[in-house]
C-alpha cells in the first residue's frame, strides 16, 4: 500500500496537497486506487506513474471523489485509443447511485452514456467483491458519517490484510469489525467530530482489547503541517505520510513500513 495523501476537506483546494487516498500494489502492479478526491490523480501519477484501472470511492464528498469525472474522461479516452477496456469503478450501491446522479453528471453533457467512461461495479455489504482478477476482494462497512460512506476490509485470497475506516467518527463497532485484519488505517484529526475521530480518541482505540497486536495507522488529518505532534496520538499509532509504503501481510511488523 502506498499513501498518496492525507488531506481533509479543504486541504487540496487551499494548499495543493492531495486529499486522503492510497494505492494498493500487488506483485509490483498498482491494482486499486482508493478514493480519488481533489489532487489525488496528480499525486498518483507522480508517485505511481499511472492510474490503476480499478478505483474504489468511499463517498461522494469532493475530497474523496472530486477528481473522478475528469479521471474517467481521460482514462477512458486513452484506453479506447489503445483498444483497452475503460476504468472500473467500485462503490457500495448507495454511493454508486449518488456518484452517477450527481458527481458524474457533467459527463452526461458529452452525449455519451456513462458506460462509455467506466465499468460500474456495485459492492454490497455482507459479501466479498473481487477486484478484477487481482486476487484481491473487498467487503464494505458503513462508517459513522452524515454522508453515505463505506470503508472496507481488504482480502488477499481468503485472508484479511487491511481494515480501512474511510471517513468516520469514533465508532467502536466499526473498529471491531475491521479488526479482523492485522493492519488498520483510520481517519482522525486534531479537532474530532461526529464525522471524524479526534486524536484524543485514539487513546481509547488502542486500549480496546481487539486492537492489541494490530498495526494502526492514522490518516485524513489534513496538511503535512497538521501532522500529529509528539504526544497528540499514542505511541502505538503510526502516522501515515504521503509516499509511505506499507507492506500488507497476515502478520505485519513495524519493519514493514517504508517512509518512501
Amino acid at each position: 500500500m502506498i499513501i498518496l495523501g492525507t488531506g481533509a476537506g479543504t486541504t487540496s483546494v487551499y494548499s495543493r496537497q492531495p486529499s486522503s487516498s492510497f494505492v494498493l500494489i500487488n506483485k509490483g502492479d498498482p491494482v486499486l486506487l482508493c478514493d480519488v478526491g481533489y489532487g489525488v490523480t496528480f499525486a498518483c501519477v507522480q508517485l505511481i506513474r499511472r492510474v490503476p484501472r480499478n478505483i474504489y470511492v468511499s463517498h461522494n464528498h469532493g475530497d474523496h471523489s472530486g477528481d473522478l469525472p475528469v479521471l474517467l474522461a481521460v482514462e477512458s479516452r486513452e484506453a479506447a485509443a489503445e483498444g483497452r477496456p475503460p476504468p472500473c469503478l467500485y462503490s457500495h450501491p448507495d454511493v454508486m447511485e449518488e456518484l452517477q446522479q450527481y458527481r458524474l453528471r457533467e459527463l452526461k453533457s458529452t452525449g455519451k452514456p456513462l458506460e462509455d467512461f467506466a465499468e460500474f461495479h456495485e459492492v454490497p455489504t455482507n459479501a466479498r467483491t473481487a477486484i478484477g482478477y487481482t486476487g484481491l476482494s473487498i467487503s464494505p462497512f458503513r462508517t459513522r458519517h452524515k454522508e453515505t460512506c463505506y470503508g472496507f476490509i481488504l482480502y488477499h485470497g481468503a485472508v484479511p490484510v487491511l481494515g480501512w475506516t474511510a471517513d468516520s467518527g469514533f465508532d467502536e463497532a466499526l473498529y471491531e469489525q475491521l479488526s479482523v485484519a492485522p493492519v488498520l488505517l483510520v481517519d482522525a484529526r486534531k479537532g474530532g467530530s461526529e464525522e471524524h475521530s479526534g486524536f484524543d480518541e485514539l487513546v481509547r482505540l488502542v486500549a480496546l482489547p481487539y486492537m492489541q497486536g494490530k498495526a494502526l495507522y492514522v490518516t485524513g488529518y489534513g496538511r503535512q503541517d497538521e501532522v500529529p505532534k509528539k504526544g497528540e496520538v499514542p505511541r502505538a499509532v503510526i502516522v501515515a505520510r504521503p509516499g509511505m509504503r506499507i507492506r500488507l501481510s497476515p502478520e505485519p511488523k513495524r519493519k514493514d513500513i517504508n517512509q518512501g
